[in-house]
């Protein structure tokens, strides 16, 4: 394949154009309009034409099922990516890219991506590789999920550094485009390359304008603090809430034609037949009840953050990082406009036709609700603490050289493991080492957040080490992501790891996740010593194929080899990660130093590894089963 200096791909950039910013659902009765059918014609045409021009290892890294967890997978930071990058590609292929793109796209759209992008270069310059991230205007990753079709469901997604967009069609016809993210840095160049270019400065202008124009009242209603936020509050798995405002109708006309010309900005992105069509949709929806949200400076150059919030849409305008020169923003689309990736116009679509799988995530509110609430931490035995929520584990174990924590849960927990370390009155700081039985957003989307708070050195095994990195859930199962984290350390199987006299072994148990791991150590407790064992994972989720998974071919051995091991070891308490049915009816023992150990059972661990190899053996035998029946 050809490769490109950094002045050709800019070249490449400035010819590519990408899907706006803004929700554009077609609805049911519109996706029938002639201008709006050809639209999409137009989409999947162009679609198909760049598909067709990919080497067969290209197409294996561009092209996913509509059903991969990968589709759902966005982020806006420097990070590893899956997809085909766009300096990668051949001139021919760069020219097919471009049409692919220009028919979601106006010349507003293309000129605000294109400048996104070749911010890069200037960061490169700048820099002068002393950055944390290697700078590459190319490094824009193209992925395209399902087969381009004017009847059936597909989409696509264009991503790298300040850039997310996401773009469904379901049936072929009715598109999603969110959530789609523009983000500049920095949002104005002073000199040099690409000197006096100003990006996203209109949107920050409008807002400065609206806000201006408030009297003393609406002002006090639109300001909802006085400092900004450190960022978009809808990052990545964010619920999309509500804040306060000041609602359109209490504005006079001139104000409220602030505010559409500030929604028009999104709006003219977009090809000229969607974005008429999202204008109508706001109209009808109750454009009365759009809210307009303010939060830090009232003049530039400051750290400030606004928002607009309607029936069907969310967008945010975060400017507050390296002293107000680097901007975040955000579109998405709530359930009346389809929803993030299309997913509640997919669900609706499925219940009428049932005849076809349903391409919706797992529901996960109970791990993200009741599991991660929060309960009183305790010493289990030794210097084993237990600081996590009501059923996902998060274990300190305490030494005079400092701390080390397994897991950190969901992103809801953060408060609740660090606030639980501190009622034992150890002091956060004083975490030196994190690690992960496994890398499932239910056990590791804190590490970032304690990370940051601790300084903790994050280690983990390899094959998870990557999945933290790259904030992206990797295992057989695939499910939500979390907020990317650097591995300080990556293990191998067999590895040690020692702080302040207490020593952890890491037992690699693949099956559950590529890079799943047993925790071993031994601690003391008045005239007793414990063998302990911190069990996170043995099989593949529920759901999951086991023979033939294209993605883990060995799957089947490695879970079985992983039982294998797990029968040598002998613990004499085990520690799970969904701890509530281990810890019922024993934590008042525990705390009460009852003799034996209310959690000393030997014979409980060997009957569990019993049970799960059966119970997976007999989800096998049922898969081939059913591959001879078909």
């Amino acid at each position: 394949m050809p490769t490109m200096g950094c002045e050709g791909r800019l070249q490449m950039v400035t010819k590519l154009s990408v899907a706006g910013l803004v929700c554009c659902m077609i609805a049911p009765a519109a996706a029938s309009e002639p201008k709006e059918a050809a639209l999409a014609a137009d989409m999947a045409e162009a679609a198909r034409r760049f598909v067709s021009s990919l080497t067969p290892e290209q197409r294996q890294r561009a092209i996913f099922s509509l059903a991969d967890d990968e589709r759902l997978n966005w982020h806006y930071i420097p990070r590893k990516r899956r997809g085909i990058a766009l300096g990668e590609l051949s001139r021919a292929q760069q020219s097919l890219a471009h049409g692919f793109l220009a028919t979601a796209l106006s010349r507003r759209g293309l000129l605000k991506a294109s400048s996104i992008m070749a911010l890069e270069e200037v960061l490169r310059r700048r820099e002068h590789g002393r950055g944390a991230f290697t700078r590459d205007a190319g490094a824009y990753y193209l992925s395209v999920f399902g087969e381009p079709s004017t009847s059936s469901s597909w989409g696509w997604r264009l991503e790298g550094h300040h850039l997310s967009l996401n773009l469904t069609l379901v049936d072929g016809k009715r598109a999603v485009s969110a959530p789609a993210f523009f983000g500049a840095a920095p949002t104005a160049v002073g000199g040099g390359f690409l000197a006096q270019t100003r990006v996203l400065g209109r949107e920050e202008d409008l807002g400065f304008r609206l806000l201006g124009s408030l009297d003393a009242e609406q002002r006090r209603q639109a300001v909802y603090r006085a400092s900004a936020p450190e960022d978009i509050l809808t990052t990545p798995g964010a619920v999309l809430g509500e804040l306060p405002g000041l609602s359109v109708a209490q504005l006079a006309p001139a104000q409220r034609q602030l505010l559409v010309e500030l929604l028009d900005e999104s709006l003219d992105n977009l090809p000229r037949e969607l974005a008429e069509r999202e204008r109508a949709r706001l109209e009808s929806s109750g454009f009365e009840t759009i809210v307009f949200t303010w939060a830090g400076a009232n003049t530039p150059g400051q750290p400030h953050y606004f928002r607009v919030s309607g029936p069907t849409f969310l967008y945010e305008y975060d400017n507050t990082q390296e002293n107000a020169t680097h901007v975040h923003t955000v579109w998405h689309a709530r359930a009346g406009a389809g929803g993030d990736f299309g997913e509640d116009l997919l669900r609706e679509h499925y219940r009428q036709y049932p005849h076809q799988h349903v391409v919706a995530r797992a529901d996960n509110s109970d791990l993200h609700g009741p599991a991660s609430a929060a309960v009183e931490p305790f010493r289990i035995v030794g210097n084993i603490y237990y600081v996590g929520a009501r059923n996902i584990a998060s274990y300190l174990i305490t030494t005079p050289g400092g701390h080390i924590l397994i897991d950190t849960g969901t992103k809801e927990m953060e408060p609740v493991v660090s606030g639980n370390i501190q009622k034992l009155r150890f002091k956060l700081r004083d975490v030196k080492i994190l690690l992960s039985s496994h890398a499932h957003f239910d056990h590791v989307q804190g590490h970032a957040a304690i990370k940051r708070l601790t300084g903790a050195k994050v280690m983990a095994m390899r094959g998870d080490a990557d999945a933290l990195v790259a904030g992206v859930d990797r295992s057989p199962l695939g499910d939500e992501g979390w907020e990317p984290v650097a591995v300080d350390r990556v293990l191998k199987d067999g590895d040690t790891v020692t702080l302040g006299g207490t020593t952890l072994q890491a037992i690699w148990a693949p099956g559950h996740t590529p890079g799943c791991t047993v925790w071993t150590t031994r601690v003391r407790e008045r005239d007793n010593t414990y063998a302990v064992a911190f069990y996170g994972c043995m099989r593949p989720n529920d759901g999951v194929r086991l023979i033939g998974n294209a993605k883990f071919p060995n799957l089947v051995e490695q879970t079985l080899q992983t039982f294998r091991r797990m029968k040598d070891l002998k613990p004499d308490i085990y520690l799970t990660m969904h701890p509530e049915e281990l810890f019922s009816g024993k934590v008042e023992r525990i705390k009460a130093g009852v003799l034996p150990h209310p959690l000393y059972d030997p014979k409980g661990w060997t009957k569990m590894i019993s049970e799960a190899e059966a119970d997976f053996l007999e989800r096998v035998q049922r898969e081939k089963t059913a591959s001879r029946a078909h």
